[in-house]
C-alpha cells in the first residue's frame, strides 16, 4: 500500500501565511481536505503535487522526499484544478490523446482506456466534438477523463463536482469509490456533500491549520449531543455559537440551550460549522 506523508509544512504569499506546521498522512482510499474558501486546502494540494514549493517542511512518497524522486513522483500522480486548462480546437478524443501522449501512454492503451471513460462519463456521443462548444458540466467531465487516464497511485482533485449536476456528482462519488482500493484520492472541497459517506478521512483545515482529522463516524462522535436547533426568535450570537443550515438556527452547546432548543443527531455538516466556529476562535 502507498503512503504520502507530509512533515511540518509551512507556506507564505508575501506577508499571509497560508499554511502552518500542516503534518498529515494519506493512504489508499479517499482523503477529504475540507475547509472554506481561503482554508489553505489549494496551497496543500499544489505543494503536494510539487506545483509550488513549501518555505519548511517536505513531502514524503514512501519513505523518499517527492522533489528528490521528482519525473518518478510525477509518474505516479495526476492532477486536475479546479479550472482545468483546455484547447478549445481539439475535440474530446484528441485532448486525451493529448493527456495520454503527456502521460507516456501509447495510442492503444490511450484510445482504450479513453474510450472507457468517455463513455463512463457519458461522452461518448461527443468525443468528436470540439471542446469550444462543450458546456461547463461536459469539460468538468472531459477533464475528469484526462485525469484518470493512465492508472495514477495518487489522484488530485480540487473542486472536483463544479459545473457537475446532482447525477453527475453522483457518478463521480461511485467512479471514485471504485478506484480508491488501489489508490491515493485527495480531494480538497468546501462542499460537504462531496465527500459525504465516501471518505475514509476527512482533514479540516482552518486558516492554514488543521483544526481536526478522523474518520467521518470519529468527528461526528466528538460533537454528538451537542448540536441544537434553536427556536425562530432573535438570540445574540456573542451567548452562542450559531450558525445556520438549510434555514435553519443551529447552535453547538454542551449543555441545553433554551427551553424550546431540540437536540439535533449530528451529521458531517454539523462537523464543518464547528470546524469554523471554533477555528476562528482559535486564531
Amino acid at each position: 500500500m502507498s503512503k504520502l506523508i507530509v512533515k511540518n509544512i509551512s507556506k507564505k504569499f508575501h506577508k499571509k501565511t497560508a499554511l502552518q506546521q500542516i503534518s498529515c498522512e494519506f493512504s489508499n482510499g479517499i482523503t477529504a481536505l475540507l475547509g472554506q474558501n481561503g482554508a489553505g486546502k489549494s496551497t496543500l494540494m499544489n505543494i503536494m503535487g510539487t506545483l509550488i514549493s513549501p518555505d519548511s517542511g517536505t513531502v514524503e512518497y514512501n519513505g523518499q522526499d517527492i522533489v528528490k524522486l521528482r519525473s518518478e513522483y510525477l509518474g505516479r500522480i495526476a492532477v486536475q484544478f479546479q479550472n482545468q486548462p483546455m484547447y478549445k480546437n481539439y475535440t474530446a478524443r484528441e485532448y486525451l490523446f493529448f493527456c495520454g501522449a503527456l502521460k507516456g501512454m501509447t495510442k492503444k492503451e490511450t484510445a482504450e482506456q479513453g474510450e472507457r471513460l468517455l463513455h463512463y462519463f457519458g461522452l461518448k456521443d461527443c468525443e468528436k466534438k470540439r471542446i469550444g462548444s462543450f458546456s461547463g458540466g461536459m469539460k468538468q467531465r472531459l477533464a475528469l477523463c484526462g485525469t484518470f487516464l493512465g492508472n495514477p497511485e495518487i489522484i488530485f482533485l480540487d473542486e472536483p463536482s463544479a459545473g457537475l449536476d446532482i447525477y453527475e456528482r453522483e457518478e463521480l462519488k461511485n467512479l471514485l469509490c471504485d478506484l480508491k482500493e488501489n489508490c491515493i484520492i485527495i480531494i480538497s472541497t468546501h462542499i460537504v456533500s462531496d465527500v459525504e459517506n465516501i471518505s475514509d478521512q476527512i482533514i479540516l483545515l482552518n486558516h492554514g491549520k488543521i483544526y481536526a482529522s478522523g474518520s467521518q463516524k470519529e468527528l461526528i462522535s466528538d460533537i454528538q449531543g451537542k448540536i441544537w436547533q434553536l427556536p425562530d426568535v432573535s438570540i445574540p450570537k456573542t451567548e452562542l455559537r450559531i450558525y445556520h443550515s438549510n434555514g435553519k438556527a443551529f447552535c453547538i452547546s454542551d449543555a441545553k440551550p433554551c427551553a424550546e432548543a431540540i437536540q439535533k443527531e449530528a451529521d458531517l455538516t454539523d462537523v464543518y460549522f464547528s470546524s469554523l466556529i471554533f477555528g476562528e476562535n482559535s486564531r
